[in-house]
């Protein structure tokens, strides 16, 4: 019966105390954006005005396609030059829209509005 317990307790507790993970929209202007040597794209957005790597030009990653991330480096290039709003949809924990401390993500899908 003890075991039961101390099972019951821990199960309770990591389920309680364990980060929550939800789907989140991101949305807002495209401030900055630049590609690294690395292939790296940087997107800053007026949701957290951060500088927020979201995929690579030169390799899969995160599975994000290198043509995926050109058509995103495409869609930012296409909002900052005519002051629209983006969409990114991402998986996160703690809110990455608003928060500062999280910087690289990959989205689910960047779209434009």
């Amino acid at each position: 019966m003890k075991k039961y317990i101390i099972s019951f307790c821990s199960a309770f507790l990591i389920t309680v105390l364990a980060p929550v993970s939800a789907d989140e929209n991101c949305s807002g202007y495209v401030s900055n954006l630049y590609v690294e040597r690395n292939g790296n794209l940087h997107i800053t957005g007026t949701w957290n005005n951060q500088n927020n790597v979201v995929c690579n030009m030169s390799a899969t990653w995160s599975n994000v396609s290198v043509d995926t991330c050109k058509s995103w480096l495409s869609i930012g290039q296409t909002a900052l030059i005519t002051n629209r709003k983006i969409v990114a949809r991402v998986n996160v924990i703690g809110g990455i829209c608003t928060n500062n401390n999280s910087s690289t993500y990959s989205p689910a899908y960047i779209k434009l509005l």
